[in-house]
């Protein structure tokens, strides 16, 4: 199955939520329209004349893919456009209401929230703008819904599945309870997040509108909106005047380079089905192979992440009680480093609020490492993912408080900080290497960039910094892994540490005094640090001083080249004063290596 993709040799994409990766045959097509047909459709030339067939084509693929007997395809660049298009077609009168959804995707929210404020000279409370929430344990409670409508009620707009929660809404059931209550109501529906994982049916749902972007499933940034048969009469055309039916929405004409890529997905899932014509059988039949896999994804993904989520102190954000597609919300302490982490082995995530902000803030949440699967990803590679997650569960006993040793370092480990390479993130003269490291083959994995949060470093928190990996000479020098292996065995016990963040560093000393560290007294946000002195020139001092919790100054020392202070970095902070120059008329420097477990 993979073998269709070829971003995805030796990649695990776990972002598709985001964007999925694309299928050998949309790149394909879309190379194809691009070298042969790119011009205007609606023309004599044959080439224009294929432009043309090539929109009707897509629009009958988008047609079969989502079950459109007899409404309009309005296609677009993405959904929060053609929503916000079709905000400003809709008329409304006063007192009108429409109920939106705080688990829903902004592009769900915001343009349909400001339609009161689009309504001139009108106002403020000439639409009335209703919410439909979730409760404290995720669950959107239908009952709560229908409780918001009325009479007034003109629009309701809901998300098929939440983009970060991953619950899926019965929108048939849903629907048939609205229309009880209110026969005329519109029902506009966000399927982004739903339509890369299951059946859509928008004749079966009966609803008015339905979005879907395709860059979510396999192509191009292109999205569309189903409008159901007789609507789009009565939006107003947003569009040049002389415009009409579906054009009316069509704002800025189609992209049709992006059209070309809809029919490279149509020519996948016949691929995938191994069938040669495109019809509402092979959609049905991929699509239930494809809920099939990722029921399996669920189901695995569940039971492995809460055998160690109390150790590593994450939950996901979710209702288990609700039908769900394998979107993984996860939230806790050092979330942004875990996904470093995992970014760094080649686990391909994010953290964020992924538009769904309003949804996190209820809960006082800042961000998600959101792990989101479709039928290409596979349980091995949840196995990898699991693996690296074992390798962060935090050591079930405190090994160290801080301890001091001394070695006797090489002339390859003394003179490999002679070729650094610029550190131009600060303001004084430094030079660093950076690079994670295998402590059991000692070699160095994936690029050399470094994250860290602000809640550890107010200078330069997320900032993504890049530096130079450190020499393969350093690493195969023996008192240089010396170091590291009096390190990890220090700190092990229950758990063995496989992974370690090496910093090289050379901070010059000017005429004036040099601040190592601006960020102060403070912690770098790991378990355990190891901090060794190397090389120390023409400099006085400086004093490396650990403090606790409160900030008590407990321990003072000068370190001299070769010793090092092994640090309990959860529970002391550490602090190093500024370097002074000896001679006023030579160079100064100090020369350290700071080792970090992962987490």
């Amino acid at each position: 199955m993979q073998s269709n993709f070829p971003h995805l040799k030796d990649r695990i994409c776990f972002e598709n939520a985001g964007g999925t990766q694309i299928p050998i045959q949309v790149l394909e097509n879309t190379q194809d329209f691009l070298k042969n047909t790119y011009v205007q459709p609606y023309g004599y030339t044959v080439q224009s004349m294929l432009n043309t067939n090539l929109v009707a084509k897509s629009k009958n693929f988008i047609s079969t893919l989502i079950n459109n007997i007899n409404g309009n395809i309005i296609l677009g660049p993405s959904a929060t456009q053609i929503a916000s298009n079709l905000c400003n077609s809709l008329t409304f009168n006063e007192n009108d209401e429409i109920i939106l959804s705080n688990f829903s995707h902004e592009s769900a929210i915001g343009c349909f929230e400001r339609i009161p404020n689009t309504v001139f000279s009108r106002p403020s409370n000439w639409v009335k703008i209703k919410m439909w929430t979730v409760d404290e344990k995720c669950k959107a409670n239908v009952d709560e819904l229908l409780g918001l409508i009325t009479n007034k009620t003109e629009l309701i707009v809901l998300p098929h599945v939440s983009n970060v929660l991953g619950n899926v809404l019965d929108i048939k059931k849903i629907v048939r309870k609205i229309r009880l209550i209110n026969k005329n109501v519109k029902i506009y529906v966000d399927g982004v997040s739903y339509l890369p994982h299951n059946i859509i049916d928008v004749h079966d749902m009966d609803v008015d509108f339905y979005v879907v972007s395709f860059y979510k499933f396999l192509g191009t940034r292109i999205s569309a909106l189903y409008v159901k048969k007789g609507v789009l009469r009565t939006l107003k055309n947003i569009n040049h005047h002389f415009l009409d039916s579906e054009q009316k929405l069509e704002v800025g004409g189609i992209q049709y380079e992006h059209c070309a890529s809809l029919l490279g997905i149509q020519e996948y899932l016949c691929d995938f089905a191994r069938k040669p014509e495109f019809n509402r059988e092979i959609v049905i039949e991929n699509f239930k192979e494809f809920r099939a896999m990722e029921l399996e994804f669920i189901e695995y993904f569940d039971d492995k992440f809460n055998s160690i989520k109390d150790n590593l102190q994450l939950e996901i954000l979710t209702d288990y009680n609700c039908e769900r597609v394998p979107i993984f919300s996860i939230y806790g302490p050092n979330i942004d480093k875990l996904c470093f982490f995992l970014n760094k082995m080649g686990i391909e995530c994010k953290t964020g609020n992924f538009y769904c902000k309003r949804l996190l803030d209820s809960f006082n949440i800042d961000k998600v490492l959101r792990i989101s699967l479709v039928h290409y990803n596979s349980i091995c590679e949840l196995d990898t993912f699991f693996s690296l997650l074992r390798t962060c569960k935090k050591n079930s006993h405190n090994l160290v408080e801080y301890i001091q040793y001394k070695y006797d370092l090489s002339e390859t480990v003394k003179d490999s900080f002679n070729h650094l390479h610029v550190d131009s993130y600060y303001e004084n003269k430094r030079y660093r290497g950076f690079s994670l490291i295998n402590v059991e083959d000692f070699s160095i994995i994936g690029e050399s960039y470094f994250l860290q949060s602000k809640l550890y470093n107010s200078f330069l928190g997320d900032e993504l910094r890049i530096y130079n990996n450190i020499s393969e000479e350093l690493l195969n020098d023996e008192s240089f892994r010396a170091i590291i292996s009096k390190f990890i065995n220090t700190i092990s016990n229950a758990k063995q540490y496989k992974y370690l963040y090496v910093h090289q560093i050379r901070i010059e000393c000017d005429y004036l005094d040099t601040n190592p560290v601006p960020e102060g007294i403070h912690q770098d946000g790991y378990e355990y640090i190891c901090i060794t002195c190397v090389n120390k020139e023409n400099i006085f001092g400086p004093h490396s001083e650990i403090y606790d919790k409160e900030h008590n100054l407990i321990h003072k020392t000068i370190m001299e080249p070769g010793e090092n202070i092994i640090l309990n970095d959860n529970k002391y902070f550490h602090n190093v004063t500024p370097l002074k120059r000896i001679e006023q008329n030579k160079m100064g420097y100090r020369d350290i290596f700071v080792f970090t477990t992962v987490m």
